[in-house]
């Protein structure tokens, strides 16, 4: 319900358009990260708050509604009712919550499938999978899966706007790390999206991995049944294209049966481009 009550805020980020709305995040007197919502209403179009709304400047607003679900607080402002007016009245801005804000813990890729929607994390792991670009007239995204290395966990990280170009095919097996991550849910699984403060850094300089290795476990990706991945007796994960087993006239339940297998195999980053199954030496 609307409320005719005022609230002063401390702008946090520039307002992001989506499509005739806006949105940006805030810091109320007690500290809480308020999202805020601009929201177009019929001729009334939200451009207009969304010009008084300025990053690190402090407002009061007035005629919004305000609600609280799991970690987030939302605050909507209307663009036919909702005010925005300046100030010089501040109050003290907690330095703990601002930095925690801008720069979101590490987590691994378990605990931030195990997080509540709308939790702010960073995470770290491989490009496991890139796919298209998708784009519209106002917006464009990109979905990438991240992989934990340690535990052969993946996690859907939706990158939109400007994000969605920062990683290519060409990205695929490489570290990385992204900071600034919201926890999403989309069919009951927790994903990840980008942020107006998202930053990808890309590992570019991983070298070519080319050894022997003994093979315990395959697996088979239901998000990605074109690969298969396989983990070795010390716990390192690889991904190997079906295109590279077809090579060695191998099918993918023969491979499950001859676990464990030793074999020679090359990868650009954790993605196999070439494996030679080694024959057992006999007694």
């Amino acid at each position: 319900m609307a409320s005719t009550t005022t609230m002063i805020l401390y702008i946090l980020t520039d307002p992001e358009e989506r499509g005739t709305n806006f949105f940006l995040y805030a810091m109320d007197e007690e500290g809480t990260i308020i999202e805020i919502h601009l929201v177009s209403i019929g001729k009334h179009i939200a451009t207009g708050l969304a010009k008084k709304l300025r990053k690190e400047k402090f407002c009061i607003v007035t005629q919004f509604s305000l609600n609280k679900r799991e970690e987030c607080t939302y605050l909507r402002l209307s663009a036919d009712k909702a005010k925005v007016f300046q100030t010089a009245k501040e109050f003290p801005l907690p330095q703990d919550k601002l930095h925690e804000f801008f720069h979101a813990p590490i987590c691994t890729i378990p605990h931030a499938l195990a997080s509540p929607k709308k939790r702010r994390l960073s995470i770290e792991g491989t490009i496991a999978q890139v796919y298209d670009l998708k784009q519209g007239a106002t917006w464009k995204r990109r979905d990438i899966l991240v992989s934990d290395e340690s535990t052969g966990k993946k996690m859907c990280c939706k990158l939109w706007g400007k994000h969605a170009e920062a990683v290519q095919e060409s990205n695929k097996g490489a570290p990385v790390t992204i900071e600034n991550l919201e926890v999403d849910e989309y069919n009951d699984i927790r994903q990840l999206r980008s942020t107006t403060m998202t930053e990808i850094q890309i590992n570019t300089n991983t070298l070519p991995t080319q050894g022997n290795f003994v093979i315990h476990g395959v697996d088979v990706d239901a998000d990605s049944p074109q690969n298969l991945q396989l983990i070795t007796e010390e716990g390192k994960t690889f991904d190997l294209p079906l295109s590279v087993l077809t090579g060695n006239n191998i099918t993918t339940q023969q491979l499950i049966a001859m676990t464990p297998f030793s074999c020679s195999l090359q990868a650009e980053g954790t993605t196999i481009t070439n494996i030679t199954m080694q024959e057992e030496e006999s007694d």
